[in-house]
């Protein structure tokens, strides 16, 4: 890592960044379990989060199919707000997978998409018994070619510790 990384231990995950990433003024002295970075040359903004669950076994892949419907309908809902829709803008999201994953006892969700004329996203997310997991991250649209692949960056630098 370089002067100027983002690195962020914590005992459920570790996080690296490369790059110019600092928190957003919204998030200084928040909550540990959820952070907010800002890369202002990429004009990306990333939130991950954590939350506390106790959550049967059996119920964990039906409630990352929930996660990932109301993450479907967060995008929507924000399109239908007022000021936000406009002529040819339109939501395209892709490559929308739960996937389980046995060897850490969780399923991951994932999905890329679009909203144009305004920006790329992208989101992944882990539920397990214990814990639900989420990353999203945002770019704004623009043709530089750095931007497509900020979401993959982002995704590999977080690594799940804990089931």
């Amino acid at each position: 890592m370089s002067v100027g990384d983002f690195v962020w231990e914590h005992e459920e995950f570790a996080f690296y960044l490369p790059g110019p990433w600092r928190r957003s003024a919204a998030n200084e002295g928040g909550d540990p379990l959820h952070v907010q970075l800002v890369c202002d040359p990429l004009e990306t903004q990333l939130t991950l989060s954590i939350e506390a669950m106790d959550i049967p076994r059996a119920d964990v892949p039906a409630l990352a199919g929930e996660l990932l419907a109301i993450r479907r309908a967060s995008h929507r809902d924000w399109l239908a707000m007022p000021g936000h829709a406009a002529p040819g803008r339109r939501l395209v999201i892709a490559d929308e997978r739960t996937t389980p994953l046995p060897q850490v006892d969780s399923v991951e969700v994932s999905y890329t998409g679009q909203i144009t004329g305004v920006g790329l996203f992208g989101f992944i997310g882990y539920v397990t018994p214990r814990k639900v997991v989420s990353l999203f991250c945002e770019t704004r649209w623009s043709f530089a070619p750095s931007r497509l692949g900020v979401f993959r960056a982002v995704a590999a630098g977080f690594k799940n510790k804990l089931p």
